[in-house]
């Protein structure tokens, strides 16, 4: 405000110099003669100007100054405001991370307890089936074994009996013949 009044009074010292200068009519008389009249009509006039403009001006530059301190305090509590809510969203948004690398973290213990879990199962199941498949070996080996031994076994009596039947047959004479089957005959009918 000091600054505008002192530029005004400034502004009319000068307009009243070029006022009074050209009051001469732009003649350059010699007299030297200094109207105070006229400069302290000026000085009233200019008085009265800045009275009026300071009684108009004032209460908008009143209301300006305290509608521009208005919106900066307000600008500065939203501001403020909205702060705070992005303190409390940060605070949140890390409480919900923290609760989230906990529950990743308590996931990650379970996956891993359940895959050693069904990892045992797949393990005992397996080690269960190669037992079973050992003993199913086993058991089909013994029957292979048994099946060969009286195959083996039906194969030799057949050999000694073919072999027998050859001697037999190249050794036997017919009174040997009759005789075996006579003996056959009373073995026959001694049985029954």
């Amino acid at each position: 405000m000091k600054q505008v009044t002192f530029l005004a009074v400034i502004g009319q010292l000068a307009i009243g110099g070029v006022a009074y200068a050209s009051g001469h009519g732009g003649h350059g008389g010699t007299e030297a003669h200094f109207d105070w009249l006229r400069l302290a009509l000026s000085w009233v006039n200019f008085a009265i100007l800045l009275g009026i403009i300071v009684y108009v001006a004032k209460p908008m530059v009143k209301n300006l100054f305290a509608n521009r301190s208005r919106q900066i305090r307000e600008k500065l509590d939203e501001a403020d405001r909205l702060r705070r809510e992005a303190e409390d969203a940060l605070r949140q948004y890390t409480v919900q991370l923290d609760e989230l690398k906990r529950t990743r973290e308590q996931q990650i213990a379970s996956y891993r307890a359940e895959a050693m879990r069904e990892r045992d199962e797949i393990l005992a199941a397996a080690k269960h089936r190669i037992e079973k498949m050992q003993e199913d070996s086993e058991a089909a080996l013994a029957t292979q074994f048994r099946v060969a031994k009286e195959k083996l076994r039906d194969e030799i009596a057949h050999a000694i009996v073919t072999e027998a039947e050859r001697i037999i047959s190249r050794e036997i004479r017919p009174e040997d013949q009759r005789r075996l089957v006579e003996r056959t005959i009373e073995s026959i009918g001694g049985e029954q």
